[in-house]
């Protein structure tokens, strides 16, 4: 073999890991009848191993470790892979079924394994395409001496959807794994059966802002209920119609990494009537910095916009409130302008100086609604600075009023949100 490794040699970490032959980068290090068998270890380090021939596993040299097994490629060639785990699923029992509501499960159970560590991951989905939720998963730690050991494992906080529902629970090593499936059941007797077509599941958003939701609903005209749930348990909800059968939401918020999605529809059926379809979102974006303000309403022709007024300023002075009429305040930002009824209308400043600022509500026009009931959720660095939504308030371009919604004291990078929640004529804001 060849002193002279150079850059390729750099980023192949010869170990054995091939039915005990020797380190290789390309063939010609293999001697005749053996094959170079190159591949990306549980470290990111791509490997090389000399590799003999053979017709089943059964010809290979077996590992010294009970953590791996020899295993017989399809192209005839001996390789050495991580030992798949034994898993045993204690709870639940095949064919459970949950009191109604239910929404969190616990999984348990147990693994054999000679390896390190094991990794336990458990999901849900429906026959209808729903996912429950975003997967859930536990690190076993072993002990790595090679020998077999039962390692018990609990899954905490599993997502579930109304109806029956499949759970997925994974035990892997490295690549290896070994999986096993539970059918399991919250009952929602005479709910509406929900479908979300859009997005699917795991796909993934450029920002922070879902293009659509779309799907089927046995039911309607009804309000349906969205709600987007980020990894940290923060939330964003409201509400959608479902005509003919059909929901649509556009321009959906969500929180940077990953979004847990869900429609509901209450109040159909006996019981609680909670039916719960869920898929989740990938946003491109990792992390979302500074104040990012959404403003929803619920008439579909009217037109409201989002003030925010800076420190010392004044109602509709461009230098300091920033709107969709005027994105040019010294403390920069831009809004995202909607302007055929719901919203969102998105108001987001990356880096606010110190001070208080104001939120104020102005209806533009009414079009063919009477007025429109206002919400707000505020988030800061990509949490929800409060707990729930701020409002709802009622507005009309008819009244002339405005909506002050209250004021946000920015303070070393930190956000306080207090309350005002008071209509006022839009000549003394």
């Amino acid at each position: 073999m060849s002193k002279g490794i150079g850059a390729l040699g750099a980023l192949l970490i010869l170990v054995g890991t091939g039915c005990g032959g020797p380190p290789c980068r390309s063939e010609s290090d293999c001697d005749f009848g053996t094959h170079c068998s190159r591949h990306v270890n549980g470290a990111g380090q791509v490997v090389g191993t000399c590799v003999s021939e053979c017709l089943e596993a059964t010809d290979c040299p077996a590992p010294e470790s009970n953590a791996q097994r020899a295993i017989c490629t399809n192209d005839g060639w001996c390789r050495v892979e991580a030992r798949p785990p034994r898993l045993q699923v204690i709870e639940p029992e095949v064919d459970t079924v949950f009191e109604e509501g239910v929404r969190r499960l616990r999984v348990s159970g147990e693994v054999e394994t000679a390896a390190d560590s094991v990794t336990i991951t458990v999901s849900s989905r429906t026959d209808r395409g729903c996912y429950g939720g975003l997967p859930r998963s536990v690190v076993l730690e072993a002990g790595g001496d090679g020998e077999y050991v039962n390692l018990p494992f609990v899954v905490d906080g599993v997502q579930v959807d109304s109806g029956p529902s499949t759970l997925v629970i994974t035990a892997a090593v490295q690549a290896s794994k070994q999986v096993s499936q539970v059918l399991v059941e919250v009952p929602c007797p005479g709910c509406a059966q929900l479908t979300v077509e859009e997005p699917r599941f795991n796909s993934a958003a450029q920002g922070l802002v879902l293009p659509r939701l779309t799907g089927l609903a046995s039911i309607g005209p009804v309000q349906a209920l969205w709600r987007v749930y980020s990894g940290l348990g923060d939330v964003l909800d409201g509400t959608m119609p479902v005509t003919n059968g059909r929901f649509l939401q556009e321009r959906l918020p969500l929180f940077a990494g990953t979004n847990r999605v869900e429609v509901m529809v209450t109040g159909v059926g006996e019981g609680l009537g909670e039916a719960r379809c869920s898929t989740a979102v990938v946003s491109a974006l990792a992390r979302e910095r500074g104040l990012r303000a959404l403003m929803t309403w619920d008439s579909a022709t009217s037109d409201v916009d989002l003030h925010l007024i800076g420190p010392g300023g004044t109602f509709g002075d461009p230098l300091s409130t920033l709107t969709a009429r005027s994105q040019a305040p010294t403390f920069g930002g831009q809004v995202i302008d909607d302007s055929d009824g719901r919203g969102p209308e998105v108001l987001t400043v990356e880096a606010l100086p110190d001070g208080v600022y104001g939120l104020v509500a102005e209806p533009i026009t009414d079009g063919a609604d009477p007025g429109s009931n206002v919400q707000l959720r505020l988030l800061m660095d990509g949490r929800t600075i409060t707990a729930g939504p701020i409002g709802p308030q009622y507005v009309s371009a008819r009244t002339g009023n405005l909506w002050v919604a209250g004021t946000l004291t920015i303070l070393g990078g930190s956000a306080q949100w207090a309350l005002v929640d008071e209509l006022v004529p839009a000549s003394q804001p």
